[in-house]
């Protein structure tokens, strides 16, 4: 399951049935990812069916999935409608003669796509999650475990292409993340003592552009902008306890309620400088004026194709990673961002990275990657 807090996060909020592309970008990246020091996990979700209306449906270990698609009326676009939801609580809550009620994780998911013109598209999406779980044991000084958890994403997509050479891509997106969560015991008093609890409301603006030029053969320069806007209200409770399913180091109490901006920009070329050799440079600037600090992070790529099959790379680079609200609960040790956004600067990491790759065939390739990550 995705629970947060109490579970770890084993059930993906990613549907594979509504997926259309999947990459994991491991350290190295383009400079148009920010805000991050290892990786980055970029997915890509299908467009409605544009012939006929499809429903399908999948049974599978974790939970129940269906999905209906098809084109619109007067073909000017498509929609998609998904639906998942695990089946496990219903199962053990009708076994289980306890109180509890077992963990369970609903998604629906809504995409609409508008063909304005052959070259200009609009597409709107939107996407709710919820998750809870109510772990209550019948003998005192055992720890009962409750969370609910709601999200919602929403967004509004514009992509352009002017002629051959220029790609427009603009979004404006909307999430919101709402949860509650407790680890506490009860006493043979009915009296209830927390260990863990936490209340928060974490709400996410963005406006993003990207604008692609082509320079060239397999050669391109990209320009991007994004502004964030974050509202934020956690509250963070622990004991000075340690046990099993606690922190290992338990904080006093964290109370952060602020909005903060987040800000970064990009320029970054992508040239085939010989038939084998290909470069990519580029500078990304990232601001968050939570801690009121603003990093520059220059990146460099080499690649060469030894023949069809064969390929060498290289690629240094800084990386940067900002404090947001989620790193009050979500760290082994939590961060206290009510008192020390003074001392709290970026996380910093540099990237060296040497691989070589062989694509044995269009769905087969090996790689060996040397990553050196300070």
């Amino acid at each position: 399951y995705r629970f947060r807090l109490a579970f770890g996060g084993g059930l993906s909020s990613i549907n594979p049935n509504t997926t259309w592309d999947m990459y994991l970008h491991l350290g190295g990246f383009s400079a148009e990812y920010g805000n991050s020091l290892s990786s980055i996990l970029e997915v890509e979700s299908r467009l409605g069916n544009r012939n006929r209306i499809r429903a399908q449906g999948t049974f599978n270990f974790t939970d129940v999935n269906g999905v209906i698609d098809g084109p619109l009326p007067y073909g000017i676009g498509s929609f998609l409608v998904s639906v998942r939801r695990t089946y496990y609580d219903f199962i053990a809550n009708g076994i289980s003669e306890s109180n509890s009620a077992f963990p369970f994780y609903f998604e629906i998911n809504n995409k609409l796509t508008f063909d304005l013109s052959k070259s200009n598209r609009l597409i709107l999406s939107f996407t709710r999650n919820r998750e809870g779980t109510e772990l209550l044991n019948e003998f005192s000084d055992e720890l009962n475990l409750t969370e609910d958890a709601t999200s919602y994403i929403g967004s509004l997509a514009w992509r352009k292409y002017h002629g051959e050479k220029w790609q427009f891509n603009t979004v404006f997106s909307y999430y919101s993340d709402d949860i509650k969560y407790r680890a506490f015991t009860i006493d043979t008093l009915d009296q209830e003592e927390d260990y863990e609890a936490l209340d928060s409301r974490v709400v996410n603006y963005a406006f993003k552009t990207n604008i692609r030029y082509k320079t060239g053969d397999e050669s391109w320069l990209n320009w991007g902008f994004t502004t964030t806007r974050i509202p934020s209200d956690v509250n963070f409770e622990a004991a000075d306890l340690s046990f099993l399913y606690a922190r290992v180091e338990s904080p006093r109490d964290i109370k952060f309620d602020d909005t903060y901006n987040y800000y970064a920009t990009y320029l970054e070329s992508s040239t085939k400088a010989t038939e084998k050799l290909h470069l990519r440079i580029g500078a990304r600037y990232d601001h968050s004026s939570l801690i009121d600090e603003g990093e520059l992070s220059p990146r460099f790529s080499i690649w060469y194709q030894f023949n069809d099959r064969t390929s060498i790379e290289g690629s240094w680079g800084l990386f940067y990673q900002y404090p947001d609200p989620a790193a009050v609960y979500t760290r082994n040790i939590p961060v206290d961002l009510s008192e020390n956004l003074g001392i709290i600067s970026a996380e910093k990491s540099t990237h060296q990275i040497l691989s070589i790759q062989h694509d044995f065939s269009s769905t087969l390739s090996a790689k060996l990657q040397l990553y050196n990550k300070d």
